[in-house]
Formats: C-alpha cells, structure tokens, sequence
C-alpha cells in the first residue's frame, strides 16, 4: 500500500444511550471527519459549536450501531443552502440493506445542531421528497430481495419511484441455476495455432447461468465455467436474440470472440469441423488473440482489420508493435524505457526487410541493454543503448518524454531557458513552482507529423512543453511550443485543497516573449461543498464577463445555469431551468428560447423503464417533438414525428448492428451492403428529387461503392465522390479528395505525434481557400484570430471587439441554440436521430463562418459537402450513421460493429470522442455491476498480459475505474486529499482522473463507507476487495477476488504488492530523507492466491506463502464498492 500524509483529523465517541429524543452525537457510536478548506490544516479543529462551515472547514459524521454497521452518514452543512445533508440505513432481520433510501437534507432548527443524529429520519426523508417532486413520495428508496441462501444473492432489485416499486412495479430480476439442457451452449476449441473446432454441446449442469431481465424485460443469459469465465452471452428482447461467444485455449487464454453475426456459421458447422484466420468470415468478423509461452499477448486482430503484432524486453515491456498499414512498409513503432519503466521514447522503426513476430521477437531477446538514462549532450536528451538505434536512418522519434527533473532543460541555451522559464506574473499564484518534481513529467518533446501537400505547414519540427508544479503536485503552468513562432503559456492557480481558482491562458507569437501576444483568463468560484458557482472571462485586458452562473437544488444537482453577464450588468442574458425525475434522470431543459422536455415511462408512446427516452418535445421557437421505438437490445428502430410525419425515420439492423435499411421521410429510403461490418455499398430506393440534403450519390449503384485499407479505414466513397482518404499512423485522415462538379478539391490535415490537429486547409484545384490553426481554445483562419472557444460557447472578434456568443444545449450536449450577450440569435439547429441536420447549412461564404460546432459539439467539416463530424479518434457521417474508422476500443463492444456510433442508441448515448459511447442516465444498475464482475478475470489477466504492476490498491482500483470509464459510469472516490468525481468532468480527463486517485487513494481509505460496504465471505464475487488489517482495525493491504468460492469451497485470489518496500521519488519531500517513512510501496507484478473460507486456509501461489487461521491473522474484512453511490 501507499504511506499519505494525513491532513483530517478524526475523533471518537461513544456514550450510553440517554434518551431516544436526543438529537446530538453523545448516543451513538460516531466518527467525525473534519477536512479543511483553506490553508488551515495546521489549526485545532474548533468546537463543534464554533465551526465556519463556509470558509475554514468542512466535517463529516457517521454513525454505527453495536454492530459496527452504519446507521446514519451525514455531510455537515453541505447542501447548497447550509442544511445537513442525511444517508440513512436501515437493515432487516438478517443485518441485509433490503431498502436503500435516497438521501435528503435537513436544516439546523429547535435544537437540532450541526450533524446531529436524526431519530426521525425516515419520517424527515418521506417529507422532503413530498415537498421537493412530483411523484409519489412514499418509494423514495430502492428495495431489494435475496434467495434467502448464505450468500444472499439478489433476485430482484427495485428502484425508487413508483413505476419501479418491489410489489407490481419494473424492476431488475436475476436467476441463477445450470445449463439444464444438452443443446444450450455450443463447445467451441481452439488449438495452439489458433484452429477454431467445433466440438459439439455442453452437457447439461457443467455451466454456470445467470439469467438478468431489466425493466423492459429485455434479457441477458450469461453462461460461464467453474472458473468463471465468460462462455456465452446472449442478449434477447421483442422476439430477437444474438449471442456472442468466448473461446479459450487449455490455459485459459482468451482466444476468439465471436459477434452474433456469426452464430449462423457456427449453428451450419458440422461437429469437428475446423476454422481459421483464413476461413474469410473468420477474418471479417472475429476477434482473435495469440499468445507466447509467457502468456503475453503476441498477436491480436479486430474484425475487418489486419493482424497486429506486439513484440516485448525481457522485463514484458511492450516495446514494439505492427499494424497491417505499417507491414506494408516494414515499420514498426517503438517504445523505449527508463529504469523505472516509464515510457520516455517513442518513434517508428522501419526494418530493412520483412520479417514476421517471432523474428522480430528473437531479435529484440538477444538484447542486453533494456533501458535509458539522461545524457546532457544527446538531442533527444538521453543514452542511445537500447534497441533501437535512434540515430540510424531506420529510426524516426516522435515523442520524448522527461521526468523528475528539469536537467534537459538546464542543459539548453539561454535562449531556450528564457523561452521555456517558469512566469510568476503569468497570474497571482497562491503557490509557486516547486523543485520537488520527482514522479511528474517535467519535459516533453512532440514532433509535428509530416505533410507535403499544406502550404506553409511546418513539418517534422519539435514542440517542446516545459511543466511546472507547486508543492502539492499540481500542474500550474506549461510552456509550450506553438505556431507563428509562438508559445502558449497555460498558468493555473490553485488553493489549498487543489480547487482551480483560476486560468490563464496566454500565447506569445514571438520567441522572445515581447512581441505581440493574446490572452484569456478564467476564474471560478465554488460553494461550501465543492460546487461550482460562477466562471468568468476575460480576453486581454478587455471587460470581465460573467460567462456563467451555476445553481444547484437541495440534493446537489444542476438547477439553473444563468449565462453572459457584463461585469457591470445587473441581470444574466438568458437563463436555462433543468428538471429531473426522482431517478435523476433529466426531464426537462426550460428556456425561452429552447425548451426540452424527455419522458421515460409516462409518455405518449411506448414507456421506457429502463432509461431509455420514449418521447421528446422540442421547441426552437417552433414546436417539434418525437416518439421513439426501441428494440430488444435498446437500438433505436423509429423516431415518429406524430405532427405530419414529416421528419420521421426508421432503422433496421443486421446482428451485429450494421444499419441495413435507413428511412428518413421524404429524402431517403437507404438499403446497405456490407462485407463484414465494412459498408460496400449505399442505394438509395426513393426516387426523390430532394438532394439539397440527406443521403447523395453518384447517380449510380455499384456494388462495391466503398474501399479500405489494411486497418479498417474507409479510402474511396463513390457516392460522395472522395477518390481517396490517406490516414497517417495514428489512423487519422491526412487528406481527402473529391471530385465534385468539375473540380479537385481537398481538405487536408496535420497532427502533432500524439494525435492533436493542428491545420486544416482547403484547397480547390491546387489554390488555397482556407488555413485554419488550432492552438488550444484558439482557432486562427489565415493567419488572422477567428474565435476563441469557451466552456459556454465562442468569442469572436467583429468591429475591433470580442463578442461573446453562447450555446445552449440539449441533453445530448447537441448544440441547439447559438445566441449573443445582446440576445440575439444567431443559429437554430434541428437534428434527426444520429446527428444529420434538419435543415442543412448553405454553400455559401456566410456558411463557413457560421458556428460549426453542432452534434455532440463537435466541429462540422462542411467544405466541399463532407459533413463529417470530427470526434477527435474519428469522423463521424451523421448521413450514413456511421464512422469512417475502426473504433480504438472496439473490444469494449464484442458484440456490436466497430464502425457502430453511440451503440445504435442516440437517443440516450453519446460518443465523447469517437472511440467511447456514453449512455447521458447511465448508473451501476445490477446489469452494469454483473457485467463487472464477469470482466474482472480477463482484465486481470490482460493487466498481466501488458506486464503492468500495481500496488495493492492500485490494483482493486484500476480494474474498477477502467470499466467504469469504457462504459461511462460515475466513480466517486473519497480519500484523505478530497472527494475526486469522474462525473463531474464527463470523463473528459480520464487519465488524469485516474492518476489523482491512484496516487491519493490508500488502503485505509478503503475502509471509507462513501467507498465501500462491508459483505460476508459468501457474498463475495470477483471485484470484491479483501482488506487485512491491524491490531487497531485499520487497514494496510488489499487484495482482489478473482473468483468467488467455487464447488471445492476454494476463492481466488489476485494481489498487487503484498510488502515489498523500494525508495520511491517523490517520497523524501513528503517525509525527509532521512526518514524511513520514506520508503513507499511501490507497483509489483501481479500475484495469485487461494482463500479455503470453510478451512480459514490461505495460500499465495506466487511466493509460496501459507497461512493458517488467515481470517484471524490477518483480521480480514471483505468489501465491495458503493456503486449505487458513485
């Protein structure tokens, strides 16, 4: 485990029970959690009675019966008026959370002192939500029941409100038992040499099956072995069922998934017959992985893409790897390392001859060299001793990474010194750069990809970003290497308990930092909770605009969000009202010049409850609205537009939900071909005259219309007359050309190494029409400022002024509205389901000067007709419905297509970036938190594939945090540094999310019930956590259940370190040199143990550790996250 400074103080009571009416902290076991909110940590904590709970502290009170079960969990004076904020459980006979109620607040009045005990607070909780909605107040708790067996499994689980109520409403329900019959499941095997061989049935009872049915009564049947690997999962609704298969080899590697699009191949089999890469529906539609001797990965390939290659070091370091577009070259990128395993290089190397996996593998064996280490007079700033040779021509670097230090930077010229040095007059700084750096990244170098085709691009040319930190770790500013012979200079401040205060963000377009520059500075205010209140903004030395003002009703959500206000203005321009239902879904967006209202279950179409939005009413100043229809598997099969039907659509999907038929009223009626989930070609049956919009082609239907390369990128589209797509190595689009009405155009881009646009042009037979720059919020049109991009909208420069423009939003974060501070409106957009404009912007000069962050709030690529949408990992078709490119993270979605936008569902999903669907209503329901628990093996055993090493907590923390991330799911972790909430920033930062928690989160905080709740030995299943702890109950190591108690009575058992202590950077300035504490526990491989409960018997297979009487020894307690409260 990680060793942190403490900075809350806790203190303990426990006094006999006086009398049932008293409400202060002297009748119950409690702990009192006081966190500071200024830099006060150093300060007595006050009396109770005498706590500033706006400025100096906030406090936290839980309460336990004799039982050491929670009670009551109160967060002191934190709702937005001042009010407790009140958790309370209840439990049944047999100590089980049958209901779990909302929460509420409660006001400090007749008596009742800040955090008190509430002896009515089941009675308090039904009157607040009476007062506070609309529906029945009496199931404002989720209720649940058990099978009534020692390990208490859930039958069914219920939700608050009404509709979804335990007796008649929609509630989730599972079923445990076997595969009953001979004829279930088929028994698929795979060889060393990746032969797939049908096999026959399992019999019955050899598979366990877990049956859930959701709130539509949509079902998903689960089989899985004794070792709880996934076999088969079968997802069925509305009279449709597909099913998506796992193939392991006898070492239980996983080796093929197979979509539902093949189940027919597998059903026409014969038994024994065999299949291979080279069977061609294997080839289009398969997933398949490959692996040494040492269990890493060695070979993987994505349905309609060619076959990967990864070769690793000695110490299991992916270090190369080979997609089919760099076979074709004879290169490879590499990775290089530094002693402590951090990437530092990264590059590509181009062999002088073809050579396959295990070549490359035998070469890189044979060296001896596995790491780098700084070197003052090297360019790239380190040795050159291990595979490859940067230096020869067969190398080419794109980034470099510098850590711990600034010795790169010491080692450059004045001039670059002076470029790169830390500014404290960027902003008024609360702390100052610190040289305490070790663990961070202090310098980077990132090359700007080659293009020969945009005029005046600079290419092949370095960008350095210089970081700097304060004492507490954070990242305060950044220098960094921009066009115009520039630097941006990002400066953050910071407070005491890491809220971002304010930013500036400033460039520089001379090297000498005199010459001419532009900047914008942010601030932000926050309410005694945490919450935001109010951002302003400022451009150079112009006026200070309140750029928006945020209110939040009682339970914390997003109430009224007020935007443009002048800093002398006496009212905000426009004001936008949010309602939500009692399950927190949003049900309506209130604005006079947008409104939205969503229904769910009470619609006038077909009710949803499961999440899925039934009908929406729109008005923009017209009135609009939509019904939506649904099938079994949640895709989205019509959208009725019950006022004339004229803007209605419908859907039609193949197994694994490639749109087959496509109808939009009036414009398309569109039948797909496809060869795997790759589109062939597009006709369009409506012989319609209405091509100013909707689905365009060439006048002809050809049955091979669309063109890829080795990766799954789409080349050529005949209908839309692209003659071809070139991608660089990241898969992105260099250059696209169309022959359109007579002329060649292009649109052409450039990236740095790491994937960041940095121009667009535009080009018509061979002249230039447009150059667009983007540095950060920054947006440049030949040479010239266009807008600068804020988190409310654009400012643009019109008459020698920045005008401040605004969006307003749909609950897709679909930009409906664009309006000024004068409220004028300057843009409506309608848009049918998948993203396609209602009414389609213009070809004309004023077209491309519109505001063209539209669908999701991504940029529109409108010249030449494109209209693509640009995700940042992809392009979006909204005409098509479809992406152009393989989804990075296809993997997370074995069962759909990898060119699927947002699961077929866009109603309710959104795609953050090309490579993630988002559902807007998603929560750890019980589909969510099985699907969980059945990823954790192969996760797990992927973490150990990549050769990554954890700490102990690490390694509990990331398995939950990354699925949580690949399926848009809130995580909400409470440590001893704050509460750290992916919700809160839309995932938008996920890494660094992580990276905050991982580095703050200790074992200790495990035990914190916001994070997690105790559960017996029987209950846990794989994800739960075992914490061992001291003789004062405090815990100091985490293990992972891989498998639950199986048929033997034996838990599996994964940890990171179990204790074995290393020097680590960073360590000395937290404690002193000299301190022992310094040592911190730092990531190890992972280890394997087993958990005999029955016996109390304990074995580490990795060290060879027995213990008897564990649970005694190590004073064990089992936990499993609080989902239901992220």
């Amino acid at each position: 485990m990680k060793r942190i400074i403490s900075i809350i103080l806790f203190c303990f009571a426990t006094m006999q029970l006086i009398s049932q009416d008293r409400t202060d902290f002297y009748d119950y076991n409690y702990i009192r959690t006081f966190i500071p909110i200024r830099n006060n940590a150093d300060t007595a904590v006050p009396l109770h009675g005498q706590i500033d709970y706006e400025n100096e502290w906030s406090e936290q009170v839980s309460y336990f019966d004799g039982l050491g079960r929670p009670m009551q969990d109160l967060q002191v004076a934190a709702s937005p008026i001042g009010w407790d904020i009140i958790q309370p459980y209840i439990y049944d006979n047999s100590g089980r959370l049958t209901r779990e109620y909302l929460p509420y607040t409660y006001p400090q009045v007749s008596g009742n002192t800040p955090g008190a005990f509430r002896d009515r607070a089941i009675i308090e909780q039904k009157y607040f939500y009476q007062a506070t909605i609309q529906e029945n107040p009496n199931y404002t708790f989720a209720e649940k029941s058990f099978d009534g067996s020692p390990l208490n499994k859930v039958l069914k689980q219920g939700f608050a409100g009404e509709p979804w109520n335990m007796t008649d409403g929609r509630v989730m329900e599972s079923a445990y038992s076997t595969n009953s019959e001979n004829y279930e499941v088929f028994f698929l095997s795979v060889t060393d040499n990746g032969v797939l061989s049908k096999e026959g049935f399992y019999p019955a009872t050899k598979l366990h099956k877990t049956i859930t049915k959701d709130e539509n009564h949509n079902y998903t049947t689960v089989y899985a072995d004794f070792s709880n690997r996934t076999l088969l999962q079968v997802s069925s609704g509305s009279g449709i069922s597909f099913s998506t298969y796992y193939v392991y080899d006898d070492l239980g590697n996983l080796r093929y998934v197979l979509p539902p699009l093949t189940t027919v191949q597998i059903q026409n089999a014969s038994i024994s017959e065999t299949f291979n890469l080279e069977t061609s529906w294997v080839q289009q539609l398969c997933y398949y992985y490959e692996y040494d001797k040492k269990g890493r990965m060695i070979k993987k390939k994505l349905p309609g893409k060619d076959i990967e290659f990864m070769i690793y070091d000695e110490r299991n370091r992916l270090v190369l790897t080979q997609d089919g577009n760099l076979r074709a070259a004879n290169n490879w990128l590499f990775t290089k390392y530094d002693a402590f395993n951090r990437p530092i290089i990264t590059g590509s190397y181009q062999n002088n001859a073809a050579i396959g996996q295990p070549a490359m593998q035998d070469l890189v064996d044979n060296v001896t060299t596995f790491f780098e280490t700084f070197s003052s007079g090297d360019f790239f700033g380190y040795t050159n001793i291990a595979f490859p040779d940067i230096e020869s021509l067969n190398c080419k670097v794109n980034t470099v990474s510098f850590y711990d230090n600034y010795k790169y930077y010491e080692a450059q010229s004045e001039s670059f010194k002076k470029l790169y040095s830390f500014n404290e007059a960027e902003i008024d700084f609360i702390f100052l750069k610190d040289n305490k750096t070790k663990g961070q990244i202090t310098t980077t170098m990132v090359r700007t990809l080659p293009t020969d085709q945009i005029v005046d691009a600079n290419t092949d040319e370095w960008q350095f970003t210089l970081y700097y930190y304060d004492k507490y770790g954070n990242a305060i500013q950044s220098i960094k290497t921009i066009a115009f012979r520039g630097v941006e200079i990002v400066s953050n401040k910071f407070n005491f308990t890491r809220q971002l205060l304010a930013s500036r963000d400033h460039l520089v377009f001379a090297s000498d930092r005199t010459s001419e520059s532009i900047s914008t500075l942010q601030k932000f205010t926050y309410d005694r909770a945490g919450r935001m209140l109010n951002t302003t903004h400022q451009v150079n030395e112009d006026t200070l605009v309140n750029l928006c003002g945020q209110v939040y009703d009682e339970l914390g959500r997003l109430k009224t969000k007020k935007l443009h206000k002048p800093e002398s203005g006496l009212a905000w321009a426009q004001q936008i009202g949010y309602r939500y239902n009692v399950r927190n879904w949003l049900t309506g967006i209130n604005n006079d010049l947008f409104s939205l209202t969503l229904g769910y279950n009470e619609t006038q179409g077909t009710p949803q409850y499961n999440g899925n939005i039934s009908e929406m009413f729109c008005q923009s100043p017209s009135y609009d609205m939509y019904l939506f229809t649904y099938d079994g598997l949640n895709r989205l099969t019509k959208a009725t537009h019950p006022v004339g039907g004229a803007y209605g659509t419908s859907y039609s999907y193949d197994k694994n939900g490639n749109i087959l038929k496509l109808f939009r009223a009036g414009i398309d009626s569109l039948s797909y071909a496809y060869k795997g989930n790759q589109l062939a070609s597009v006709n369009d049956v409506l012989d319609d005259q209405c091509q100013n919009n909707g689905f365009t082609d060439d006048g002809f239907f050809e049955l091979t219309e669309y063109a890829y390369d080795n990766n799954g990128n789409m080349l050529v589209d005949l209908n839309k007359q692209i003659s071809l797509v070139t991608y660089n190595y990241l898969n992105l689009p260099n250059q696209i050309n169309i022959v359109r009405k007579g002329d060649f155009d292009n649109i052409l881009y450039q990236y740095d190494a790491t994937g960041q646009k940095l121009i667009k042009q535009t080009k018509v037979n061979g002249r230039v029409i447009t150059t667009t720059h983007y540095i950060g919020n920054f947006v440049f049109e030949n040479g010239a400022l266009k807008h600068i991009i804020t988190s409310e909208g654009l400012v643009e420069p019109m008459g020698g002024k920045m005008v401040y423009q605004y969006f307003i939003k749909d609950h897709l974060g679909n930009n409906r509205v664009l309006f000024n501070g004068d409220n004028l409106v300057l843009q409506q957009n309608s848009y049918y389901p998948f993203g396609m404009l209602v009414t389609p912007l213009r070809e004309n000069r004023a077209y491309y000067d519109y505001n063209l962050y539209l669908y999701n709030g991504k940029e529109l690529q409108a010249y030449f007709e494109l209209d693509w949408y640009d995700y940042g990992a992809r392009f979006y078709d909204p005409t098509l419905v479809r992406f152009h490119s393989i989804d990075n993270y296809s993997e997370k979605y074995h069962s759909q297509s990898t060119y699927q936008y947002a699961l077929n569902n866009p109603i309710s999903n959104i795609d953050i970036m090309g490579d993630s669907a988002w559902t807007i209503n998603n929560t750890w329901n019980k589909d969510f938190i099985s699907k969980y628990q059945s990823s954790v093996q192969n996760r797990i055993q992927q973490y150990q594939k990549d050769g990554k090493e954890f700490t102990c907590e690490d390694l509990a923390l990331s398995i939950m945090m990354d699925f949580a991330e690949e399926n848009r799911l809130p995580v909400s972790i409470t440590n001893e540094s704050g509460t750290y909430d992916a919700r809160s920033n839309d995932y938008t930062d996920a890494e660094s999310f992580k990276n905050d928690v991982l580095t703050t989160t200790a074992a200790p905080d495990l035990q914190n019930k916001k994070n997690t709740s105790t559960i017996d030995a029987g209950q846990a299943t794989s994800g739960d956590i075992i914490l061992n702890r001291n003789s004062e109950g405090k815990a100091n190591h985490t293990q992972v259940v891989n498998s639950p108690v199986n048929s033997i009575g034996v838990m599996g058992i994964k940890q990171g370190n179990a204790g074995a202590m290393n020097i680590v950077p960073g360590a000395s300035r937290v404690f002193g040199a000299g301190n022992p504490k310094s040592a911190f526990y730092t990531g190890k491989p992972i280890e394997s143990a087993i958990y005999v409960p029955a016996a109390n018997f304990y074995k580490n297979y990795s060290t060879g550790d027995i213990i008897s009487n564990y649970s005694t020894q190590k004073n064990i307690v089992f936990k499993r996250f609080n989902f239901n409260k992220f």
